[in-house]
């Protein structure tokens, strides 16, 4: 990981990160999964999805998070309006009788519980499960004062991250914050084929995922940077660009963004590691590949051929061999090779996310 590969020593600088006050305004899209169609609420969603997609049965979203059969973790309070019920007529919170207006209150004002929901209508009664663990601030703080002792050690091991848990278990509100970080720590151990990990690599999918469900309530800087580099990971780029909200990843996940809808954009040179202290420290050396090779925008064909043999890496995901793919086609285009930039291209036109943008590119070199 970032800290530990380039030897950053600046860690004091990064307490302000968590800055209490510090909270980044997500502007989320609410989108049906039917039709596509975006929505600026959970709420329009709902009435959307009643209006042109009826169910016969209850539904209910909680941070546009349509619920199931499976519990789910709510760490952090619920405003009412982060509540929408559809399509039923009657509830039971905990046994007890409640109006649906009067439900998503009493949901709110929850902070340490496990919640038993049955929502019905005429024809259909559902059952949902959710556990109330909300995070203390003090907490959260004391989790994250844990984690810059573990950067601390230099050291990104099971030893190191087991002694992140037995440190960070005292601050019991705040447990799936821990585990979030912890659950991105492993993943990416496993990833990199790290003697330390007892997974197999391709198990840090899984990893990835857990720590992006469990750190989904959590919008503090720390959190949203690990959610931010799982989705550029997964090459969602609008969504790691909401949660990364500055600095070179999210230069970069503009500039993918861009070219995954088919627009050909040009490189933006990056700025130094040194000025970005998350991505020091967090970032996966996949990851690390990808933005010193932006730092660059004249490379040598020395440069490119070391990219290349990079990109043949087994320790490369496919998400990162198809992101390296894409900056070599343009800076083979740019360094007048269009030779190499064609047979790359090619490679790529069977992907049918890119291959508009493949399409145009082809034809401005043909």
């Amino acid at each position: 990981m970032g800290f530990w590969h380039t030897g950053y020593e600046e860690h004091h600088q990064i307490s302000s990160f968590w800055d209490s006050d510090q909270r980044l305004d997500l502007s989320v899209e609410y989108k049906c999964e039917h039709c596509g169609r975006s929505f600026q609420s959970a709420d329009l969603l709902v009435e959307h999805r009643f209006s042109s997609h009826p169910y016969k049965s209850p539904i209910l979203f909680v941070r546009k998070r349509q619920l199931g059969a499976l519990p789910i973790n709510i760490n952090t309070p619920l405003d009412p309006s982060d509540i929408s019920i559809g399509c039923a007529t009657s509830a039971t919170l905990n046994g007890k009788k409640i109006s649906l207006d009067e439900l998503k209150l009493q949901l709110s004002k929850v902070r340490q519980d496990n919640i038993d929901l049955i929502l019905s209508n005429h024809e259909l009664t559902l059952r949902y499960r959710i556990n109330f663990n909300i995070s203390s601030e003090e907490d959260m703080a004391g989790v994250e004062s844990e984690f810059l002792k573990l950067v601390e050690g230099k050291e990104l091991t099971r030893s190191s991250i087991d002694k992140f848990i037995s440190k960070a278990a005292a601050y019991r509100s705040a447990t799936n914050y821990m585990d979030g970080l912890c659950e991105y720590f492993y993943g990416v151990l496993a990833k990199e084929g790290s003697g330390n990990s007892s997974l197999l690599q391709s198990k840090y999918r899984e990893k990835f995922n857990r720590s992006a469900e469990q750190l989904l309530d959590y919008s503090r800087p720390l959190a949203n940077f690990v959610k931010g580099l799982i989705a550029f990971h997964f090459n969602h780029f609008s969504e790691a660009g909401k949660f990364l909200n500055n600095g070179n990843l999210f230069k970069i996940s503009g500039f993918y963004e861009q070219i995954f809808i088919g627009n050909d954009v040009e490189i933006e040179v990056c700025e130094s590691l040194a000025t970005k202290l998350l991505e020091n420290i967090l970032v996966d050396d996949e990851t690390n590949l990808i933005i010193n090779a932006f730092k660059f925008s004249d490379l040598s064909r020395v440069d490119l051929n070391n990219l290349d043999q990079e990109s043949q890496s087994d320790k490369l995901s496919e998400f990162g061999r198809i992101k390296i793919k894409i900056l070599m086609i343009k800076l083979y285009i740019k360094s007048k090779n269009e030779k190499k930039a064609v047979s790359i291209l090619k490679e790529l036109k069977g992907l049918s996310n890119l291959e508009p943008w493949v399409d145009q590119i082809l034809k401005k070199i043909e």
